[in-house]
């Protein structure tokens, strides 16, 4: 039946998704499908965010002197509290220029996110989404959205801070090794609490661009949608994580092999300048990608929740044109 599909009955399915609480394979399908189904609105947006981003990335990195003899966690070690102290060396000085870089990617991000968790929206009722009325329904909120996107980054900074900072301050202070591998031990909760964070915030953007709410309202939302799913938002955009991290690094080979070979394997040449534009080049087409897929798992796990506790799929149903749908529990 066009339009319906069966699971455990008749189950509608106006657009990408059907309108039933989602399993792990309907989000990763329905990723594939608004790429397939909404290419034209999603690609090129997304590539000029990309192509600026890695242009940007390019000529910072390029500016920046590279670490030497940075110590590798995977080779044993006869002084490891030194070693802990050289990569605490290496990367203080090297946090400017990963700052300005992971500043530019967390805009594009926005800009991404916004963009697309827009489409989706129409994309799971059947609706078209030409990216001229998206960007104007999304214009009037993009302060919103930045200012969230601050306000979530400033809670990560400062549970960094907290953590890290103490690490960072003993180093300046001149304190002993013993001294720094005891406070590095603060590391480990740090980044448990910074991933509990992660996780709990996910769904501010949804529900700040679909709903409508204010950027309290929404970092609130998000705490109450993940509530008693934590572990099973985490699995999926991990698993999200994982696919693009094998997506980026199969397109990224061959510009990586062109430059090797380019340069005849010499060993200089991870900071050459031919192997960068190879690498920026690959990069603006992994992220082309990327960037969509997850913000519409966001997107995809925030419809979801709501399906799942506030049975959205009836709305979702009727501003499909499918009167008289009840909720199909799953």
């Amino acid at each position: 039946m066009p339009g319906w599909e069966w699971s455990n009955g008749w189950v509608p399915k106006p657009g990408i998704i059907a309108l039933r609480p989602l399993k792990v394979g309907d989000i990763l399908s329905a990723n594939f499908a608004l790429l397939r189904v909404h290419w034209r609105a999603i690609l090129p947006f997304t590539a000029v965010i990309a192509l600026v981003t890695q242009v940007a990335g390019l000529l910072i990195s390029a500016s920046v002197k590279q670490p030497q003899n940075v110590p590798s966690p995977f080779t044993p070690s006869q002084n490891p509290n030194a070693d802990l102290r050289k990569s605490l060396s290496t990367l203080a000085d090297s946090y400017p220029a990963l700052g300005a870089v992971e500043l530019i990617s967390f805009i594009a991000g926005i800009l991404a996110t916004a963009v697309t968790i827009l489409i989706l929206s129409k994309a799971v009722i059947g609706r078209p989404a030409p990216l001229a009325e998206v960007w104007q329904s999304v214009r009037p909120r993009l302060a919103q959205v930045f200012g969230l996107s601050a306000i979530i980054a400033l809670i990560m900074g400062g549970t960094i801070a907290v953590f890290f900072g103490p690490v960072f301050a003993a180093r300046s202070a001149g304190a002993s090794d013993g001294a720094l591998a005891g406070l590095s031990l603060l590391m480990i909760p740090g980044c448990a609490i910074v991933l509990w964070l992660c996780v709990s915030l996910l769904m501010a953007a949804p529900a700040l661009i679909l709903e409508r709410q204010g950027i309290r309202s929404a970092l609130a939302r998000s705490f109450r949608l993940v509530r008693g799913s934590w572990w099973r938002v985490l699995g999926i955009m991990l698993l999200v994580t994982i696919m693009i991290v094998i997506a980026e690094g199969l397109i990224s080979v061959p510009f990586t092999m062109g430059a090797v070979f380019s340069q005849g394997l010499n060993p200089d040449t991870a900071t050459s300048t031919t192997y960068r534009i190879l690498a920026a080049i690959g990069g603006t087409i992994g992220m082309t990608v990327t960037l969509p897929v997850v913000a519409s798992s966001i997107a995809l796990l925030y419809l979801d929740q709501r399906i799942r506790r506030e049975s959205l799929d009836v709305s979702l149903a009727a501003a499909a044109g499918i009167p008289g749908y009840t909720h199909a529990e799953g």
